[in-house]
C-alpha cells in the first residue's frame, strides 16, 4: 500500500495538473472569443461593402 506521503504527492500533482489544464482552457477560450469577435466585425464590414456595391 502506498504511503501517505506518496498519496499526498500524487494528489498535489493531480491538483497542479488540473489547475494547469483550467488555465490553458481559459486562455484558449479567450483566444476563441477574440477570434470570433474579429470575425463578426469582418462579416459586418463585408456585408456593408456588399450592400454599398449592390446599391450603386
Amino acid at each position: 500500500m502506498p504511503s501517505s506521503s506518496a498519496i499526498e504527492r500524487k494528489l498535489k500533482r493531480e491538483i497542479a495538473a488540473r489547475k494547469a489544464a483550467e488555465a490553458l482552457l481559459e486562455q484558449k477560450s479567450l483566444e476563441l472569443f477574440n477570434a470570433n469577435q474579429q470575425l463578426e466585425v469582418a462579416l459586418k464590414q463585408t456585408e456593408a461593402r456588399s450592400e454599398a456595391s449592390f446599391c450603386d
